[in-house]
């Protein structure tokens, strides 16, 4: 048998690889993130009765959520999917993703949201929600960015990166009415955009009040693009 057999074995003793929820040895061969599969099973999906407009799981047939109800009519967007509720492990996930260096965590994350990607909106641009200067100053990295990046390697998904962020201040601190306020006018399209697709269908981790992706969107339908979706990781 030939060594170069026995090199993954190896470096998955040597470097091995620990799961950011459970804390248990993985070895590196056998999984490409730091998330073993038993914690990925208790991951809380999003269920299959959403919200036509936020994609909030619903507890009745009715197709839009009582939030959305009373804030439709601000949303530029046409629809929002997430793949997890945002909270138990999946938020942990997440927050350790962006806040604790689990840098990793973006080989799942893609292949996720292009699962979703292929299943819901196939052959549409995808356009990574910038990041504010604060976050990348103090993160170091787009945590969006990479993601979109390994989705178009690796799953052959079309990226664009049209839209930048000149707001200093993150959104998540905020409530409903300030997200609205700190956003509006942040979003911008990158000088060198051109050839805007039809449709469009933004990237984000957590869509909570709907705000950014929603200031996108008009960025986006400013610029001629018609119809803007958004893919989120999670929903609070």
């Amino acid at each position: 048998m030939e060594h170069k057999t026995f090199l993954p074995w190896i470096r998955g003793i040597v470097f091995p690889l620990v799961c950011r929820l459970c804390g248990c040895m993985m070895m590196r061969a056998g999984r490409a993130c730091p998330l073993c599969s038993d914690c990925e099973k208790e991951l809380p999906e999003v269920g299959d009765c959403r919200c036509r407009i936020c994609g909030r799981s619903l507890i009745s047939e009715d197709e839009t959520c009582m939030i959305c109800r009373k804030r439709a009519s601000l949303f530029n967007m046409e629809q929002n999917r997430s793949v997890f509720e945002y909270r138990d492990q999946a938020k942990e996930l997440i927050h350790q993703y962006k806040f604790s260096q689990a840098r990793g965590l973006y080989v799942y994350f893609a292949e996720r949201l292009t699962l979703e990607y292929n299943s819901f909106f196939p052959g549409l641009v995808a356009v990574p929600v910038p990041t504010s200067r604060k976050s990348l100053r103090t993160r170091g990295w787009d945590h969006m960015g990479i993601i979109a990046d390994m989705m178009h390697s690796a799953g052959k998904v079309p990226v664009e990166k049209f839209l930048e962020h000149h707001g200093r201040h993150a959104q998540k601190e905020l409530d409903y009415e300030g997200r609205l306020t700190n956003i509006k006018g942040s979003i911008g399209l990158k000088a060198a955009s051109c050839r805007l697709p039809e449709d469009a269908l933004l990237l984000d981790d957590v869509f909570t009040t709907g705000a950014t992706v929603s200031e996108c969107a008009a960025v986006l339908k400013s610029a001629g693009v018609k119809r803007v979706y958004s893919l989120t990781l999670a929903i609070d």
